[in-house]
């Protein structure tokens, strides 16, 4: 009776560590709990449409003096929200914030078009560079 048990416990170990962890649980983040809503934000991050991170890195690499910001600023706020909703593993972890922290900045200088031309290049190259390492 013990071989029989110990052989389904060992058994159940192997699986959990070949899917990434137990049931319930997000193999992207080496088996921690997946945030909820972090599916909907991963799938809208890399997606295809203007909410996705190529679709606001398109955005802001098109953006010129003459840009009207109201829906730049809308697009990058949900960004910045779908982002913060997102669960990635610690190798993503460091291109995650970047792309945060550049948002936000571009965000913040987006009424004036001096640093708002400054800071759309190193945002677009943020996101650009989470979506390869995101996005697999």
């Amino acid at each position: 009776m013990n071989r029989i048990t110990l052989g389904l416990l060992s058994a159940t170990l192997i699986v959990a560590a070949c899917t990434g962890g137990a049931p319930g649980t997000s193999p992207r983040t080496g088996g921690s709990p997946a945030v909820p809503g972090g599916d909907a934000a991963l799938t809208q991050l890399c997606g295809t449409d203007t909410a996705s991170l190529s679709g606001v890195a398109t955005e802001i690499e098109g953006m010129d003096a003459t840009t009207d910001t109201t829906t730049l600023s809308t697009s990058i706020g949900t960004a910045i929200s779908n982002l913060d909703d997102v669960n990635v593993d610690t190798n993503v972890q460091p291109a995650r914030d970047a792309a945060v922290t550049a948002l936000q900045q571009l965000q913040a200088g987006l009424a004036d078009p001096a640093p708002r031309e400054q800071l759309a290049g190193p945002a677009a190259t943020a996101l650009r560079s989470l979506e390869t390492q995101l996005c697999m």
